[in-house]
């Protein structure tokens, strides 16, 4: 005794001195302002980039900020035992952000990084790109936050107009400027996580330079700037080029290049970020082609060729005693000076831009030398793993083999000379004939002293090919990607429910009310994003929305009927099996929802058979997932049995609404087209998905909440269904909870109980069945009711049409219905509930189902005396008769009556009863009950 009583003790000690003490000071956090962000890149020195094919532009220019909106992270901090408070634990930011891309016109914005992460990709030339990435650094509980928003992009043509976001701030002196010329981007407030930190944005941008036909001949699928043209813009581009007329260019020369160099798939993709001498970029470019950019002493053009096996050996110049007069130098080279490894290192395009290199060995040299001797060349503007591997070969074609140099000069017959041009020597005091020489340099020196001087180097094209041995295969292959069509069991297609309609952007601002919503399954393919691509009769297939999200798939690991989740749709735990896609893939994408964000934004919807759902959050069961707190017979669903199995569509995680519009009438098909950074399913491999448009969105909410008057919400114990009145009145009550389709807020009746729909034409009825057989059989519809929040089901019905005989299970679906513009809509699906029924009319002697004149089943008397007759709603016209052991017909009930007795009646005498000539006050059908005395075996019947 004394342990337990220092226990309590003990408790309630501690009890009251967490009652008593002092409560911990929980600070709130303080938001920031403007000053506090930290930019990655905001300097007014920095000069506009300029650039050249498709690159990737890190560490943009920040050039303006402003707009800045703070909304606090609260959450609930303990207190005590017994306590807790909320407190501001942070504050998500949004923010208004211009960057300075480069200078324009740009050709498109094809692909945004924050930080390392992609957050999209597409191709938009002018316009606003959707970026939606909340979680994008860890979510507000694990991490900074994400990021979500409009970013609007300008190509910097020398028209565009200015941004109408930054009109609001920047309109000092009545102008805003449109930045012409300068390709730019705006985060219109955006969200941008909950740290001041702003991570680094980096973009992906083409520009392609042209000639004067307006061709790029752009290389590698018009990915990168073709090198000629670049040459060419920077020696005609009058504001940062040099500035030539166009009348000073060969034209027909470079574009010829630009031919050869797009056959090779020789492409430029480079930035210009820096301040850099015209003649370094030149022989930048120049290094890269195997060229060089010349004035032509002859024609008194710029012009341009390039060094390639493209010359008859028997027909080129030649150099010898007849016009060679001077040797000022001559060598030859070692093995010693070559190399026989060359690294060229270069950018990956196709990597997001990763810094990497190819290789070319030649094993001939390595025999002759003995060691590896390296060589590591960097090409800037190479963004093409292909064309790095290429420019590797061929430097080590150059660099493996001692060729010769020499400088000679010879006389005016060479006038006419130009760089890169070949010829071949032969000299018998150097002891070589035909050597094949490439003139890098000419010196036409003076008129007078008739002598020119050329700088020549060996050609490796004129090297015999036995020197050289065939450099061995790498052995390896870039892995590629197949992109196989998504199967229709892993694809959705359906007509957009009002709830998406209303919280899509292009609805609310161009009324498209008849829309298909999409989603599919990735398949492990590679695939980034699908196409939704629809028609309607034997049109061609168009794309109405790109969906760059795929959505997630489970199953349904026990089967669960419509009533779990009690009376208010809501159920604790249902537990989904990870399949086909994984436990953590699904598990990351739920976080712990308030009930406000998931009926306002529905945040974490899933779909189940035809039954929306929302869930609160999501955790680990085993090997299985937990979705717990679920709302079941969200937007126009209701409620429904699913089986164990059925697939659990989280349509939250990815899906799109399409953006054209249908009539209400028609069939759409479908297509979902795949595509990967390299790749697109073909049209005709995606299968075909049938969508009946039905308007959808004008269509009434079905109810929530099954309940039987006087028993509990979704009833598994039998019912009576003599109970809420006598005679006629009997029968079963139906209530339920209306749900308003108007009501921004999809859980406001599951939270909130019933509530009249703001359409006050909305009214319920209800349709049954007899559920004792397989199928269940339709007994009858009741009439619509008055627009409350219940529906009546008479028992007398119930006996008319299951021909008096009790059923053990009745099932009822209750149908809604309202009237919009004139025209009645029906809901898509019915709340529905079977349940067991009883009467106390199961041990009586059933009569028949009797019209005028029909004689009823003849039945044996159990007790001698007076036998009261009661109708269930009285007779306009005839009466109720009845006769003993086959006698004279007796009135018992006459026209207006309810009430009569059968006199004279003998235990084991023979009843029988006939309505004659009658007819029903205001009903279809009434219930006739005959009380037999003294015992509690009665019998009835139905006047119809």
């Amino acid at each position: 005794m004394g342990f337990f009583l220092t226990l309590f003790l003990f408790i309630g000690a501690l009890i009251l001195s967490e009652v008593l003490k002092p409560k911990p000071n929980q600070e709130n956090a303080r938001p920031a302002s403007l000053g506090d962000f930290k930019f990655p890149t905001a300097t007014e020195e920095r000069v506009v980039p300029i650039v050249w094919g498709t690159v990737k532009l890190e560490g943009p220019n920040v050039v303006w900020y402003g707009d800045l909106r703070q909304t606090a992270i609260e959450k609930k901090v303990k207190t005590g035992l017994f306590s807790s408070k909320d407190v501001t634990v942070g504050f998500r930011y949004y923010i208004g952000i211009q960057f300075a891309l480069c200078r324009g016109p740009v050709d498109h914005i094809s692909r945004i990084w924050i930080g390392e992460e992609e957050v999209w990709s597409g191709l938009v030339t002018d316009g606003a790109i959707s970026i939606n990435q909340p979680s994008l650094f860890g979510g507000d509980e694990l991490g900074q936050g994400g990021v979500v928003g409009t970013f609007r992009f300008f190509r910097g043509t020398e028209t565009q107009n200015p941004s109408s976001y930054l009109s609001k701030f920047q309109n000092q002196g009545g102008d805003t400027p449109g930045n012409r010329g300068t390709a730019y981007g705006v985060f219109e407030q955006g969200y941008i996580g909950n740290s001041t930190n702003i991570k680094p944005w980096a973009f992906e941008v083409r520009r392609l330079p042209t000639f004067s036909n307006g061709l790029a001949y752009a290389p590698n699928s018009g990915a990168d700037a073709n090198p000629a043209a670049v040459l060419y813009e920077i020696l005609t581009n009058d504001e940062w080029g040099l500035g030539f007329p166009a009348a000073d260019i060969d034209e027909s020369a470079f574009i010829s290049v630009a031919q050869t160099l797009l056959s090779e798939g020789n492409g430029f993709s480079f930035i210009l970020d820096r301040p850099r001498q015209i003649a370094d970029l030149i022989e930048e470019i120049q290094r890269q082609i195997d060229g060089v950019v010349f004035l032509d002493q002859r024609t008194g053009k710029w012009t341009v060729k390039l060094a390639r096996a493209d010359y008859n050996v028997n027909t080129i110049p030649t150099i010898n005693e007849t016009n060679l007069i001077e040797v000022k130098e001559f060598t030859r080279g070692s093995w010693d000076d070559t190399t026989n490894y060359v690294t060229v290192q270069f950018t990956d395009r196709d990597r997001d831009y990763f810094g990497t290199f190819a290789l070319a060995q030649d094993m001939a040299n390595f025999r002759i030398q003995g060691v590896n001797n390296k060589s590591n060349i960097v090409f800037p503007g190479v963004k093409n793993k292909t064309l790095a591997n290429n420019l590797a070969w061929r430097e080590l074609r150059l660099l493996a083999f001692p060729v010769a140099r020499a400088t000679v000069t010879v006389n005016r017959q060479f006038w006419n000379a130009v760089p890169t041009d070949v010829v071949k020597w032969s000299s018998a005091a150097l002891g070589f004939e035909d050597l094949v020489m490439r003139i890098t340099r000419v010196d036409l020196g003076r008129l007078a002293e008739g002598k020119i001087e050329l700088t020549l180097i060996q050609d490796v094209f004129g090297v015999g090919s036995a020197v050289f041995g065939d450099p061995p295969p790498s052995g390896w292959s870039p892995p590629s990607t197949e992109l196989v069509a998504i199967p229709a069991a892993e694809s959705l297609a359906f007509e957009a429910p009002r709830a998406f309609i209303e919280r899509d952007p292009d609805a609310l601002t161009r009324g498209l009310p008849h829309r298909v919503w999409a989603a599919a399954r990735n398949q492990g393919d590679g695939a980034v994003e699908f196409d939704l691509r629809t028609r309607t009769g034997a049109n061609p297939f168009e794309t109405g929305r790109t969906v760059r999200r795929f959505m997630l798939l489970g199953e349904l690991a026990n089967a669960i009927g419509p009533s779990e989740g009690g009376g208010n749709g809501t159920v604790d735990n249902i537990d989904i099996v990870p399949t086909p896609d994984g436990q953590q893939l699904i598990l990351d994408e739920f976080q712990s929802r308030s009930v406000s964000e998931l009926g306002e934004e529905l945040s974490q919807l899933i779909l189940v058979d035809q039954e929306f759902m929302l869930v609160q959050n999501a955790v680990a069961n085993a090997s299985n997932i937990r979705l717990q707190n679920a709302y079941r017979g969200c937007l126009d669903s209701a409620q429904a049995a699913h089986g164990a199995g059925a697939k659990v569509w989280l349509l939250f995680v990815g899906g799109g609404i399409d953006s054209r519009q249908y009539s209400p009438s028609s069939t759409v098909a479908v297509r979902l087209v795949t595509r990967s950074r390299d790749d697109e399913l073909s049209e005709s491999a995606a299968p075909i998905l049938q969508v009946s448009m039905n308007n959808r969105h004008l269509r009434p909410y079905p109810p929530i909440r099954f309940v039987v008057i006087g028993g509990a919400a979704w009833p598994t114990t039998a019912q009576s269904i003599d109970a809420n009145g006598s005679g006629d009145a009997a029968g079963p009550v139906i209530s339920f909870w209306r749900r308003d389709y108007t009501n921004p807020n999809e859980l406001a009746n599951h939270i909130g109980g019933d509530s009249a729909p703001s359409n006050n034409t909305t009214v319920y009825r209800a349709r049954v069945f007899n559920a004792d057989g397989d199928p269940d059989v339709e007994l009858f519809v009741t009439d619509w009711n008055n627009g409350g929040n219940s529906v009546k089901v008479d028992r007398t019905k119930i006996l008319r049409y299951t021909d008096g005989i009790i059923p053990n299970e009745l099932r009822v679906d209750i149908e809604t219905k309202h009237t919009v513009d004139g025209v009645d809509y029906q809901a898509t699906q019915d709340l529905s509930w079977t349940f067991p029924i009883f009467s106390d009319l199961e041990d009586d002697f059933y009569l028949g189902q009797l019209s005028s004149n029909e004689v009823s089943n003849a039945w044996s008397a159990p007790s001698t005396g007076n036998y009261n007759f009661t109708l269930g709603t009285a007779l306009t016209l005839g009466t109720i008769r009845a006769r003993i052991n086959g006698g004279a017909w007796q009135d018992i009930i006459t026209p207006g009556n309810t009430t009569g007795t059968l006199t004279g009646v003998t235990a084991g005498d023979t009843i029988e009863v006939s309505p004659s000539n009658s007819q029903v006050d205001g009903r279809d059908e009434t219930i006739l009950l005959v009380n037999a005395p003294s015992v509690t075996t009665d019998a009835f019947a139905i006047i119809a």
